[in-house]
């Protein structure tokens, strides 16, 4: 699936999502590249989510993010560096 209907603006080539998937609006994510969102996710993005460049997001995946203040104004999700 394309997300750029999604999310209201231009999305990389990289990024993946399988259906089903769903959110709260599409407008308050910021995708970056490299991106494979799996299926069955669910994103409440009503206080914006920020998905960091080469996440993986396994299936049935819950993103949750309402209106609390936070230094970086969303949730961030990003892969993990060791």
């Amino acid at each position: 699936m394309r997300p750029t209907g999604l999310v209201g603006k231009t999305v990389q080539e990289s990024v993946a999502v399988f259906p089903p998937f769903s959110s709260a609006y599409g407008e308050n994510m910021t995708p970056g590249k490299d991106i494979v969102i799996n299926t069955g996710c669910s994103f409440q993005d009503t206080g914006g989510i920020t998905t960091g460049d080469g996440t993986l997001i396994g299936h049935r995946g819950t993103r949750t993010r309402l209106n609390q203040e936070t230094p970086t104004g969303g949730l961030t999700c990003s892969r993990h560096r060791s």
